[in-house]
Formats: structure tokens, sequence, C-alpha cells
């Protein structure tokens, strides 16, 4: 009778483990999916921007146009240069559960940067210099105002709209459980 309780239990974690890991994994895998897209738009953005900026500047003989075509040319820039350097996610976030769980890890830090006050802050400041460039160095002060005010509100958007559901899902789903193995209680993250 002992063995047959013991079966039974040993089966349903068995069980209730692997349906945990598939979850774990397509959810992974779904918002990956998102990131890819999200990451992939804002990158389309910033690079059309850039080689509008790039036209903008080499065929407009105004200097004020060409000024804020060279400003908005290297905001653009760091954009892009920012987004490929450090992507949301990589395309092959794991390659096996264990390594997943690795991958999430990395994932989370991510979002969480992305809605980091620093990363508020760096954006904030790269808008307020091309914003003063244009006002101190073109000395045009409605424009360099409206260039921050501009640059600043499509940076909101980028991080205000940034993936954040597996930092939710981890602070919503962490579960207890106990091992009755070895006697031990435990914490797991099961989505």
């Amino acid at each position: 009778m002992k063995v047959l309780l013991l079966s039974i239990i040993f089966g349903l974690l068995y069980n209730s483990s692997f349906a945990n890991e598939h979850q774990f994994q397509d959810k992974l895998l779904k918002e990956q999916k998102k990131a890819v897209i999200w990451n992939t738009s804002f990158l389309g953005v910033f690079s059309v921007g850039m080689a509008l900026n790039a036209y903008n500047y080499f065929s407009t003989k105004k200097d004020d146009k060409k000024f804020d075509a060279g400003v908005d040319f290297i905001k653009s820039t760091l954009a892009v240069g920012s987004m490929l350097l450090d992507p949301f996610l990589t395309k092959s976030i794991y390659d096996d559960y264990s390594q997943s769980k690795d991958a999430l890890a990395k994932a989370i830090a991510r979002e969480a940067y992305e809605k980091s006050l620093t990363n508020h802050l760096l954006s904030g400041l790269v808008n307020l210099l091309g914003g003063a460039a244009i006002w101190l160095i073109d000395d045009r002060r409605s424009d360099g105002i409206r260039n921050f005010a501009l640059g600043t509100l499509i940076s909101e958007i980028k991080i205000w709209t940034a993936p954040s559901n597996l930092s939710k899902a981890k602070e919503q789903t962490t579960t207890f459980y106990y091992n009755p193995f070895n006697n031990e209680f435990g914490v797991t993250i099961l989505f």
C-alpha cells in the first residue's frame, strides 16, 4: 500500500512538473515573440528617422533645417545603436528547460532596465542635449524646446510600451512547495 501511495505521489509530482515546464516554456516563447516585435518596430522607427535626417541634412540648403537634421540624426543614431547593442531578447532565448531559467532571469532584468529611472534619465538627457544644442548653438529657442519635447515623447512611448509581462508574471506566480522526498520546503516560479 505504501508503495502504491508513493507511486501515485511521485506520478503526480512528475506530471505537474512536466506541465509546469511546458507552461513555462510556452509563456517564455510568447513573451519572446512580443519582445522581438517591439524591438524590431522601434529599431525600424529609429532607422527610418536616421535615414530621413541624413537625407534632410544633405538635401536642404537652409542652415537651420540642416542643423536640426544633424542633431536629429545623432539622436536617431544613438537610439539605433542602443537597440542593436542591447536588444530586448535574443532570437534563441533557450535550448532546454535548465537554460530557460537563466534566459528568464536575463529577460526580466532587461524588462526592468527598460522601465528604470536610469533609462528615463538617459533618454531625457539625450533629448535635453539635442534641444539645448538647437537653442544655444543655433540660437532658436522655440525649435530647441520643440525638439526636446518631441524627442522625449518618442522616448517615453518606447519606454512605456516595452514588454513587462515576464516581470509581472514572476511577481504574481511565486509559489511555495513541499518536497516529500527530502523533507524540505522550497520556492518555485510557475507560469
